[in-house]
């Protein structure tokens, strides 16, 4: 209630102060006269009332406020003015002002009322402070006297520590001595190890080792028996890693004394049971090893690499290391190196292998020395020696006995370490070919691998590693068959990629000459077959049981010359002469396809170096063919004796045939072809007229071949410039790419060659030859495909063949572009279009135009019969390319003539009379019989769309141009455009008729 209270007051006075102080004067006077009017006669008139009655009176004016004026925030003299009437006095304001007043005279009565009440307890406060005051300097006093008393008892403890610590002192020196004293004991310990573990002798060193740690363990808490310790814990773990290192030297060179410490040292850590594994562990080790050093022994050779070769202690980083010219010697040599290995009767047998170990202090030698020792004591005896001395000779006898007998035990339990031995290797020999084979699989992954020819005589050796290796172990293993042939899998990857680059290679130097070439051509299908018209995988033929490890024994390392070398027992075999080898086996004719003999410029097979036939006749009746597609013959006969030899990986070795040939054609495309390749990965709209300017089946085959197959190859054949076969065509004043051209490729530019006629007509006789060669093995090619499932999906079986009748579209390409440079009529558009066809009468005899085109036409005939390779067919794709040619040019000059000025019916049928002589001047050009019907199919074209503008106007024309989809759509325009304008129509309805056939042009090619 207090807080209402003060609320309201401060409220009123804060809304009433203005009219208070306005009024002040007056009130004053007045209420003055009340208050001695009341004085005076207020005994007389009103009697006194009781305290309870004025309680009861002051109650009744504060209930009589209303509750709002108890809220926050609460606006009273808004509220009281809210209340007046719209026109009020001032008395009635004062009478607001005088009744909340004596409101606030009560609520300042009961405020002090409550105040007085209170005022027992506010003097109690005041006293209890002061009690508190008081106590307070009490405990101040007490806290200072404690503190006095506290410094004293803190000297003496600070005397009785000195003490103590002084104490302690003296106890720590005595243990420190001690200490000292164990840790001498256990370096003397530490010291005598080091010297046994220096001198392998490895028993005693073990045995050092434990008597070292037990010295340790009581002084382990220190930092420098930590030290100590972890000391002796390196050097035990250096003894034990000697050890290993001494039973890897016993195995490469064996020694009996060290042997026997290796064998003590084993038997004092309780691992005779394993020795055996160890060895073939071991064993497996020195295999590696001895790899290892063979390939860096060859790389070393090589100047330049002998640091790299140093430092490279990795297998798999040292074989990086190989050249290409080094890498079939050093195969040879590896392959030598883990087959001496694995053969124990071969020259320089390994003991270890033959199970053939000994010791030096044999039971025999301790024997002899007994029955010395026997003899010399009957002698002794027989010289009438003293018996004391007697028993002096006999002594050492019972001390040789038991000598002996400690041998014989020593011996029994080599006995059983060397049998552990024997069994271990005899079934640890797959283990050890498993190792021969992942060092030999390491080689067949070298980068060198993948350089050169080799992959077909690699593989052939790998083949026979593999059988001499499944002879040696016993068993054929389906799991090192499957790594070896995920190897060459891998190998062959490698080696596809090499011939990729290769070809590319080749087609970038390409002259698209065709080379007078001796012998035949391959025949895939004889190859598939089984026949031998093919390099590949001259697999090499032994005539014993390869079955048999004995019979491998035998007949001797496959990879090792037999020299005089193997008559001493000669570990290893000399570099030099391995290089020799490698020399003579280069020239092997089954490594390289071709060569081209340096004065006659002849290509000779390796079919004829080899004494070979093809079912396929002379090379010299073929067709012409270039070097790049000769060889691309030869490889893809080679990849079907892949196919054949390795059946699980047919697919795989189809997919790169399909890579080889789409990288053929792909270039032949880039080459020849007048479309850019970046255009048409684009997407661009690439038309001749309303026809496609590259067929479908071409197309699709390029886009899938730069987006599927060869992307790697993408970024070369997609620069910013065209193809050199684009020169003089519409896009030929593009930026050209950056790199010169080669020679081929500036002739195809060159308009003194006919714009490389000749050598378009060797492109296409190629890629001719190509795809019969493969269209012909399409049947022999599905059978051996037959089940395979790595046949990746761009190079479906029936996806590749489509991309090999491709080969056929791309031909018509080529010599289209080839009559199209030749002919250049981008002209005649621009004549027609400047001719006046706006006549009153009509023409006695052609434009002259028509004259300079026919003369440009007979000089392009006479040069193709000037051009003796071109055959009947050739002339026929050439001429017939021309004459669509004229035909476009023609239909595109008239189009644009309607377009550029008025054409009038006489100016109609003066286009109509240039069209006829064109056409008798064609048919008189035309090679060979039927030629003039062709002439008139090509130009019925033209006729139609000149005739069409005779059309009426309205539905008819317009559904001439819905029904003539030959057109294109600027060229239907233009042709409405000029019929409008010979008859003079209306805007308004030139362009609502115009609108329809937009409109239904756009509905046909959604359509499409």
């Amino acid at each position: 209630m207090d807080r209402k209270t003060f609320s309201f007051r401060e409220q009123l006075e804060l809304g009433l102060r203005r009219t208070v102080s306005r009024n002040a004067a007056a009130r004053q006077s007045t209420d003055n006269l009340e208050a001695q009017a009341r004085q005076t006669h207020e005994s007389i008139v009103s009697p006194p009332a009781s305290q309870e009655e004025v309680k009861q009176r002051h109650q009744a004016e504060l209930e009589s406020l209303e509750e709002i004026y108890y809220q926050d925030e609460f606006n009273s003299v808004l509220h009281e003015l809210q209340k007046l009437p719209a026109y009020f006095t001032k008395d009635d304001l004062d009478t607001v002002v005088d009744a909340r007043a004596s409101v606030m005279e009560v609520v300042s009565s009961t405020l002090s009322e409550h105040i007085m009440a209170k005022y027992d307890q506010f003097a109690e406060g005041v006293e209890e402070v002061r009690q508190v005051d008081s106590g307070l300097q009490a405990a101040y006093s007490d806290v200072r006297i404690l503190r006095s008393e506290l410094a004293v008892a803190a000297a003496e403890v600070s005397k009785n520590l000195s003490v103590a610590a002084k104490q302690r002192r003296k106890q720590g020196f005595i243990a420190l001595l001690e200490t000292l004293v164990a840790l001498q004991e256990a370096a003397q310990m530490h010291a005598a190890f080091a010297e046994a573990e220096a001198s392998c002798e490895f028993a005693g060193a073990f045995w050092l080792a434990a008597q070292c740690a037990a010295a340790l363990e009581p002084i382990a808490s220190l930092r420098v028996a930590d030290e100590l310790g972890q000391s002796a814990s390196l050097l035990y773990a250096g003894t034990i890693q000697h050890l290993e290192s001494a039973l890897s030297a016993v195995c490469a060179d064996f020694r009996p004394d060290q042997y026997g410490k290796v064998i003590e040292g084993y038997m004092y850590l309780g691992g005779v049971g394993t020795l055996g594994e160890e060895v073939v562990s071991t064993f497996t080790g020195a295999i590696s090893s001895a790899a290892t050093k063979t390939v860096r022994g060859i790389i070393v050779g090589r100047l330049g690499l002998e640091d790299k070769a140093r430092s490279t202690a990795i297998f798999g980083e040292l074989v990086k290391l190989l050249p290409a010219d080094l890498f079939r010697p050093c195969l040879a040599q590896v392959m030598m190196v883990l087959d001496r290995a694995s053969a124990p009767g071969s020259p320089g047998p390994n003991p270890l292998m033959n199970g053939s170990h000994t010791r030096s202090a044999s039971v025999s030698d301790l024997a002899d020395r007994l029955r010395r020792s026997d003899s010399g004591a009957v002698r002794a005896d027989d010289e009438g020696q003293s018996p004391s001395k007697e028993a002096v000779v006999v002594s050492p006898l019972e001390a040789e006995a038991a000598e002996l007998a400690e041998q014989e035990q020593q011996a029994a339990a080599f006995g059983e370490a060397l049998t552990s031995v024997s069994d271990s290797l005899t079934a640890g020999r797959r283990r050890l070919w498993e190792e021969a084979a992942r060092k030999l699989g390491a080689l067949l992954s070298a980068p060198a691998a993948f350089q050169g020819e080799h992959f077909l005589r690699v593989l052939d050796w790998t083949q026979t590693m593999l059988t001499v290796g499944e002879a040696f172990s016993g068993a054929e293993s389906s799991t090192l068959r499957d790594a070896i042939s995920r190897q060459s899998g891998r190998f062959f990857q490698a080696y596809h990629a090499a011939n990729l680059q290769a070809l590319h290679a080749m087609l970038e130097q390409e002259l698209w000459q065709r080379l007078p070439m001796d012998g035949t051509l391959p025949s895939l299908v004889h190859v598939l077959e089984g026949g031998g018209s093919s390099d590949a995988l001259a697999t090499t033929s032994f005539h014993f049981d390869t079955n048999s490890f004995a019979a491998w024994v035998a007949h001797g390392n496959p990879w090792r010359k037999q020299d005089p070398s193997l008559e001493t027992g000669q570990e290893s075999p000399d570099p030099g002469s391995m290089q020799e080898d490698s020399d003579d086996e280069d020239d092997a004719p089954e490594l390289y396809g071709d060569a081209i003999d340096e004065d006659s410029q002849r290509v000779t097979t390796a079919a004829d170096r080899t004494g070979r036939t093809s079912t396929s006749g002379r090379l010299d009746d073929g067709p012409a063919l270039t070097l790049s597609a000769r060889r691309l013959l030869q490889w893809v006969a080679d990849y079907g004796g892949l196919m054949r030899a390795q059946r699980s990986r047919a697919g795989h070795v189809f997919s790169g045939m399909a890579e080889l040939f789409e990288l053929y054609l792909l270039h032949a495309f880039h080459t020849f072809a007048d479309v850019p390749l970046d255009e048409l990965a684009q997407g661009k709209h690439l038309r001749l007229g309303a026809a496609d300017k590259i067929p479908v089946r071409l197309k699709n085959a390029i886009l899938r071949i730069l987006s599927r197959s060869l992307t790697k190859y993408r970024a070369y054949y997609l620069p910013a410039a065209p193809p050199p076969g684009q020169a003089g065509a519409p896009n030929a004043n593009r930026q050209q790419p950056s790199r010169p051209p080669p020679a081929a490729h500036t002739a195809l530019i060159h308009p003194g060659n006919m714009y490389g006629l000749q050598e378009r007509k060797v492109a296409a006789d190629s890629l001719r030859k190509l795809a019969s060669f493969m269209t012909q093995a399409a049947s022999a090619l599905m059978e051996a495909l037959t089940g395979c499932t790595d046949i990746p999906d761009q190079h479906a079986p029936e996806v590749f063949f489509q991309t090999v009748k491709a080969a056929t579209d791309l031909v018509e390409v080529v010599f289209r572009t080839a009559a199209r440079l030749n002919v250049q009529l981008g002209w005649v558009p621009e004549r027609l279009s400047e001719g006046n066809f706006n006549l009153e009468e009509p023409p006695e005899r052609a434009s002259p135009w028509v004259g300079v085109l026919l003369n440009h036409l007979a000089n392009w005939r006479q040069k193709l019969d000037t051009a003796t390779s071109l055959t009947a067919e050739d002339m026929s794709l050439l001429w017939g390319e021309s004459r669509t040619y004229v035909s476009e040019m023609l239909l595109d000059g008239i189009a644009r003539a309607g377009v550029k000025s008025k054409c009038t019916t006489m100016g109609r049928s003066a286009m109509s009379l240039d069209l006829q002589a064109i056409q008798r001047g064609l048919q008189q050009l035309e090679p060979g019989d039927g030629g003039s019907e062709a002439v008139v199919d090509a130009l019925r074209i033209v006729d139609a769309y000149i005739k069409a503008f005779y059309l009426p106007w309205g539905p008819e024309l317009r559904h001439w141009c819905q029904t003539h989809p030959e057109y294109t759509r600027p060229q239907l325009l233009a042709l409405v455009s000029c019929i409008a304008d010979s008859n003079n129509l209306k805007r308004k309805d030139r362009a609502a008729l115009l609108a329809q056939i937009e409109a239904d042009l756009a509905d046909v090619r959604v359509g499409r």
